[in-house]
């Protein structure tokens, strides 16, 4: 039923009792000679069941919803699912021999609008004395039967249908056991247990009309009816039947917007995602539109218009890591200018700016939010101070021999040190060296240690660690935007896709993610304020510390097509050798644009329609015509498809379900029971697969 459940199938659930009046008799013998008989005393007993009306709590879910308007009713057949296992089947409708248990007395009925025509609230002492005969037919069912007899004085609800309506509507009394079931749930995202289940024998909408249509969805009783189904009524006749639960809904066609048709175009138009060229001739152009670039209009400083190469993040190959940038060089996340990262063509005379626009998006982005940009320099300040402490203090004669960077940056360092030293005998030490020298000897000068360069100190990873450790609060905010920013949330559509045939309508693309392009953007965020090699300094620790624990995205997918707006819960999921890949960022960017992000490269992605519960009806062959897929009742791959298609006769909506089932049954070559027409009926939601599925 879906990817972590289960679901078991069972024909129907009979008691040992049918509802009624019974008598229990205890006799006793006694053998001795001459004994009286002992007297017996029947006690007599009713067995219970609901006849006239039940408790609507026990509707757990009907299909389709009630009100709802969806394009493809007319392949779901309406069904009930009824928290009461055992309901359809505690009584033998009236009519048929006690030995029929398997027959429900229920049947769910769908009526367009307009064939109900008559709502009514009556006593069942009003409802039996209609009786059948003449052009009104009521239940057949002795009011004498009735037990208690109490119930003849209760209110039922009713509805009125024509004749016509009752020959072309209600089911065959071989139908009537198809149309009822039962199903045990577990380990599911529904609720487990036991439930019945009733289907309709009538699809909501005939394929070939093209207007929507509202339709009424009636839980009836069938007792005191047997007797006519299949029989045919004067067309003006009127027919009371009792109506337990009920609810009604609008069915569209769905013409060519439904989820099977738009994934199949999908599929279809799957392409790298890279611009394709026509001139074979021209190996750099192939090249570059291969490695997925678009050529853009560049104005350079002089004025000069020309074009440059631009790739985005998302790349159709693998990229390569990028050399060491400026001068001294430093990885390209620490370049400090835009310029650095400028990749200069000499054969062709033209420059590749992606990382370069990259760098100048990343530094924009960050200097437009004030929060961000004061966050940072506060943090890049208190890292300078932290820095230029533990600098001076390693330089402090008397802190000779700490070397520890969390005990250097203690604010109590020198007091503890002094402490230190006069309990390992400072002051001893200092009186003999003065008696030594006598009163009159001139002072001894300690000279202060060599100093260190705070961006040597960088280089410490104890040094990083305890200005981390002190400055989590500050970092944190920034560890937070930043990884906002390595997720691309920030970065404009148009940077992503800089060219509309990139992405066309109704088409997925799958891409690497450049390392390069997010080590780019980081420094441009990053490069505020940069003012001497203090702030050097600190913002290299900042970006360090973020980057040791940042994990870049490294593949993706975009998926533009109607499915994202007509299904806004639409599933994708990705795996990797079994195993589920999870998506770092799942962002609907517009009403038909997707976008997921994976730290891992998925070898299989899955899209598949919103769980929408255990749906029961028909799909569409080739031909566009209603079929079923028959699917194994026995062995170990019970439920998986068995064959082709079979088609499906359904004349104005309504199905012949015997006709069905025998077909179903040649199809299989086994017998079809009910438990069995149901699991034929499980309509499972679509799903369209790229790769291999473990």
């Amino acid at each position: 039923m879906n990817a972590n459940g289960t679901l078991t199938f069972a024909d129907s659930f009979t008691g040992g009792l049918q509802p009624g009046s019974y008598s229990i008799t205890v006799t006793q013998s006694v053998d001795a000679a001459g004994a009286a008989p002992l007297s017996s005393k029947p006690q007599p007993f009713i067995v219970t069941a609901p006849q006239f009306a039940i408790d609507p709590s026990i509707v757990r879910t009907t299909q389709p919803a009630s009100g709802v308007s969806t394009g493809a009713d007319y392949c779901v057949l309406p069904h009930i699912v009824l928290d009461d296992h055992a309901l359809p089947w505690e009584r033998v409708p009236a009519g048929l021999p006690a030995g029929a248990p398997t027959t429900p007395w229920l049947a769910l009925l769908v009526f367009a609008d307009g064939e109900v025509t008559a709502r009514a609230s009556m006593t069942v002492s009003q409802l039996l004395a209609i009786g059948q005969g003449g052009t009104s037919y009521g239940p057949s069912i002795d009011p004498g039967s009735i037990a208690p007899q109490s119930v003849l004085g209760t209110q039922c609800r009713t509805i009125s249908i024509s004749g016509q309506t009752f020959n072309n509507v209600m089911p065959s009394l071989g139908d009537l056991p198809l149309m009822a079931h039962c199903e045990t749930i577990a380990d599911s995202v529904e609720p487990a247990g036991t439930v019945s289940v009733l289907l309709a024998n009538r699809l909501p909408l005939d394929p070939s009309n093209v207007t929507p249509a509202r339709y009424e969805a009636h839980l009836v009783s069938i007792d005191g009816f047997a007797s006519l189904l299949g029989t045919q009524l004067a067309g003006d006749a009127t027919v009371t039947l009792v109506t337990l639960y009920d609810w009604s809904f609008v069915s569209v066609p769905e013409t060519l917007f439904n989820f099977e048709t738009l994934a199949a175009g999908i599929a279809a138009h799957n392409a790298p995602f890279a611009l394709s060229t026509n001139n074979s001739s021209q190996t750099e152009l192939v090249k570059r539109f291969h490695d997925g670039y678009v050529p853009l209009t560049y104005v350079t400083i002089s004025g000069e218009e020309t074009f440059g190469w631009y790739r985005g993040p998302f790349a159709p190959v693998q990229p390569p890591a990028l050399p060491n940038v400026g001068n001294p060089p430093v990885a390209v996340c620490a370049a400090t200018n835009a310029d650095e990262l400028m990749i200069y063509s000499e054969q062709y005379g033209v420059f590749d700016l992606s990382y370069s626009a990259a760098w100048n998006f990343g530094r924009a982005r960050a200097l437009a939010d004030a929060h961000f940009a004061s966050n940072f320099m506060q943090a890049q300040q208190q890292v300078a101070r932290m820095l230029a402490s533990i600098a001076q203090r390693m330089a402090m004669p008397h802190l000779a021999g700490i070397d520890d960077a969390r005990e250097l940056l203690a604010p109590d360092v020198t007091r503890r040190r002094f402490a230190s030293l006069i309990g390992d005998g400072l002051g001893r030490a200092w009186n003999a060296a003065t008696k030594a020298r006598g009163s009159n000897a001139p002072a001894g000068r300690t000279r202060p240690r060599a100093g260190i360069h705070p961006r040597d100190l960088v280089m410490r990873a104890d040094v990083r660690e305890a200005i981390a450790e002190r400055a989590a609060d500050t970092f944190e905010p920034i560890g937070a935007w930043l990884g906002s920013l390595v997720n691309l949330v920030p970065v404009p559509f148009s940077h992503l896709v800089p060219d509309p045939a990139l992405l066309p309508a109704e088409s997925i693309r799958f891409f690497f993610i450049d390392p390069n392009w997010i080590d780019a953007l980081i420094a441009g965020a990053t490069s505020i304020p940069l003012q001497g090699s203090g702030s050097l300094a600190a913002t290299a620790l900042i970006r360090d510390h973020f980057l040791a624990k940042a994990k870049y995205p490294v593949a993706g997918l975009l998926l533009r097509s109607q499915l994202v707006s007509g299904w806004p819960t639409l599933v994708i999921n990705a795996s990797l050798g079994g195993s589920r890949v999870t998506a770092v960022r799942d962002d609907t960017l517009s009403s038909s644009v997707r976008l997921l992000l994976f730290e891992q490269i998925p070898d299989c992605v899955s899209i598949g329609e919103p769980y929408h519960g255990v749906q029961l009806g028909m799909d569409f062959d080739a031909q566009n015509n209603l079929s079923i897929t028959p699917r194994y009742v026995s062995g170990s791959n019970i439920g998986a498809p068995a064959g082709p298609s079979v088609p499906v006769n359904a004349p104005g909506g309504v199905l012949d379900l015997t006709a069905l089932q025998s077909t179903l049954q040649s199809a299989l070559n086994a017998p079809i029971g009910p438990g069995d027409f149901g699991l034929q009926m499980v309509r499972a939601p679509y799903e369209l697969i790229f790769g291999n599925q473990q």
